[in-house]
């Protein structure tokens, strides 16, 4: 239970493994069907997904398992893997290079190691608690920026109106005051390019464990903060999910709930 290292570098390996079956299946045709509105599934998710858990039940037999596109079975362990196969579907099913796998450990819903994989750039983020933050093995740090003027901040879009609504009074609030806004498209990613020290912050209105499960933990790792809108830790139950260098997370924080409030 105590070696999160060892659970990292599995969760790297895993993680990696899935982004070679998606690599793979960018270059062939794609069965896609949807799950929703705004809500797309392909078999290279299902795939993704085969090789992430056969390798758990492989190695951790005992541990539980959630994963996006599986329901989950009924709770045995304090240890469950957390899992993303194909972060960013819509931009995989349009060929859009932008997409990651996300492999996580909680222990008792606390993430303990977890590593988000871009298989287009080979860039394997990871974490252990207590252990840090890397990119391909190279420490990750925050930024030190603390000036919201001179900051590149993500967000992603979510499917129902009200948050996307929400969202667009954030962008007004913060358009004035901020360097640049991106839009990335895989969430989990985006929240590493946050302990990457690429972007100096991130915002999602909606997020599911699997989103956030590794990335909140790399980000943490790193020096930057995780919350939910009212400044607590995010936990996988939270949603709604800040992620900053920390140290200007209260003034970003503020602007993001002051876009929230235009829509009640």
């Amino acid at each position: 239970m105590t070696d999160c290292d060892a659970f990292r570098r599995f969760a790297v390996e895993a993680a990696r493994a899935a982004g070679e079956v998606i690599r793979d299946g960018a270059q062939r045709p794609i069965d896609i069907t949807s799950k929703g509105l705004r809500n797309l599934l392909t078999n290279i998710d299902l795939a993704a997904e085969g090789v992430i858990v056969d390798a758990i039940h492989k190695q951790y037999p005992d541990h539980d398992v959630l994963t996006e596109e599986t329901p989950p079975g009924q709770r045995s362990s304090r240890c469950r893997w957390v899992i993303d196969p194909l972060d960013g579907t819509g931009n995989f099913s349009r060929r859009f290079p932008c997409f990651s796998t996300s492999v996580a450990l909680t222990l008792d819903e606390r993430s303990i190691a977890g590593a988000v994989y871009d298989p287009l750039l080979d860039q394997a983020f990871s974490a252990s608690l207590g252990g840090g933050a890397t990119l391909n093995g190279e420490a990750l740090h925050v930024t030190e920026n603390t000036e919201l003027i001179q900051t590149l901040i993500g967000m992603d879009w979510t499917r129902d109106a009200k948050t996307r609504e929400q969202n667009a009074c954030i962008i007004a609030e913060l358009a004035p005051v901020c360097g640049t806004l991106r839009i990335c498209g895989s969430a989990a990613l985006a929240i590493c390019y946050v302990a990457a020290g690429f972007w100096d912050a991130y915002w999602h209105l909606c997020l599911s464990p699997w989103d956030a499960a590794a990335g909140s933990l790399i980000v943490r790792e790193a020096g930057g903060a995780v919350t939910d809108l009212a400044g607590r830790d995010w936990q996988l139950d939270t949603g709604p999910c800040l992620a900053s260098n920390g140290r200007l997370h209260d003034q970003f924080r503020g602007y993001v709930n002051q876009g929230c409030d235009r829509i009640p």
